[in-house]
């Protein structure tokens, strides 16, 4: 396999990744306010430092032995992530009143179109 193929991969990585940023960032603003959201966001940023080390890390304890097997770097990472996302599928709640938490944020709902009961 030539380098020429992973030039396109990864910028079709980067382009999932930057929508999937958008969707993130959308579902934080609605769970906390704003006075603390620079923070939590700051802490977020720091995921993909934090997943190249765990993968690092991952990688050396597939690779111990034999180097034949960084293949299951991909692997255990792939189920990792579709374990992930059906999780958001299916439990994932946009909205705190949804959960019957109610934020507010300076005297007014963080979701104004609803009203609490």
């Amino acid at each position: 396999m030539s380098i020429g193929y992973f030039y396109p991969i990864k910028i079709l990585n980067g382009t999932f990744q930057s929508f999937a940023w958008a969707v993130n960032f959308a579902l934080l603003s609605n769970w906390f306010p704003k006075k603390g959201r620079g923070f939590l966001l700051g802490l977020w940023a720091t995921n993909p430092s934090v997943g190249d080390i765990v993968g690092q890390q991952l990688y050396l304890a597939f690779v111990r032995d034999n180097v034949n097997h960084w293949g299951y770097t991909f692997i255990t990472l792939g189920v990792f992530v579709e374990v992930v996302a059906l999780m958001n599928l299916f439990f994932l709640i946009e909205y705190p009143m949804d959960a019957g938490v109610e934020i507010k944020e300076k005297g007014t709902l963080l979701r104004p179109d609803v009203t609490s009961a």
